[in-house]
This record gives structure tokens, sequence and C-alpha cells, in this order.
């Protein structure tokens, strides 16, 4: 089971519980991990990551509308996303359940479906 927290306290919280040994980005204990966000995981790609030309901001160009939007892993918090990322994908594949601990209106559930969404591009 993987269990997916918005925050590490959250996660630390469930650890304690939970009895779970801490590794570098998650918990473990048998077959029960518990990973977490710490903040804003992703976020829009710049204007310019879909043209150059949008670099210098001109009305004329407005609005930027993209056929797909485009995320990247926020700067600062890398290595948690990709550790979130590695964890989803590792047990996606698995038959264990996915709880998701987040506050499901719009900056959670954002945490939660970006990753989730394989067809979202992610340079």
């Amino acid at each position: 089971m993987l269990i997916l927290c918005e925050k590490p306290s959250v996660a630390k919280a469930f650890a304690h519980t939970l009895h779970c040994a801490a590794h570098k980005g998650f918990y473990h204990t048998g077959n029960m991990t518990i990973a977490y966000c710490v903040g804003h995981l992703f976020e829009l790609c710049p204007p310019e990551y879909y043209n150059p030309a949008y670099k210098i901001w001109d009305i004329r160009g407005l609005p930027i509308l993209p056929e797909k939007f485009a995320y990247r892993k926020k700067s600062g918090v890398k290595a948690q996303a990709g550790c979130v990322l590695a964890l989803l994908k590792a047990h996606i594949t698995e038959i264990y359940p996915l709880t998701v601990t987040l506050r499901l209106f719009r900056t959670g559930i954002n945490i939660f479906l970006i990753p989730c969404c394989w067809k979202i591009t992610m340079p």
C-alpha cells in the first residue's frame, strides 16, 4: 500500500502510528510505504517553453493557449518530486492500493493528479 500525504508532518504522524522506518523522502514497513509532498512539487512550464517568442511579454501574443499544458518539477523540491513519482510508478504496477491523504480541492488534487496523469508532458 502507498499512502501519499500532503506534508511531511502528516507522513511522520502516520509513520509513527504504523511503526514505519524513515528513508530518504518516505517511510516504509512491510508492504506499506508512506510518501509525502512538500508544498507544490510541480509547476506549469513558462511561456517560452512553448515558443521562445513568449519570453518577452507582449499583449499581442495573448492569450497563450498551448494544445497541451506541460509541467515541470519545481526547483527546490526536485528530489522529493522524483521520489514521489518513482513510488507512484512502482505502486501503480503492483496490486497494492493507493491512499491519498490530500485536501481534495484544487491545490490538493493537483498535487495528486499531475504525477498520476502519465499523458501530461514533463520535461
